[in-house]
């Protein structure tokens, strides 16, 4: 995030001073922050999806229960 907005604010004031080289520099580092984060959230929403049992049936082959909910040694 701070690569993002450093990159942001940066080129802008670099295009405000008219250096416009350097600052399609930043605005080229800044999407690559862009795409990384987004690489980030999907791999985290995925790696959630994946740890989350499943509503019906999650419990299935973990053995016997007794009348409280617990498992039985």
């Amino acid at each position: 995030m701070f690569g993002l907005v450093f990159c942001g604010v940066v080129a802008g004031l670099f295009a405000a001073a008219g250096w416009t080289v350097p600052a399609i520099l930043l605005c080229l580092a800044g999407a690559t922050a862009i795409v990384d984060l987004t690489i980030i959230g999907l791999r985290a929403r995925r790696r959630r999806r994946l740890r989350r049992p499943d509503a019906m049936g999650s419990d299935q082959g973990q053995g016997p229960r007794d009348h409280s909910g617990s498992y039985l040694p």
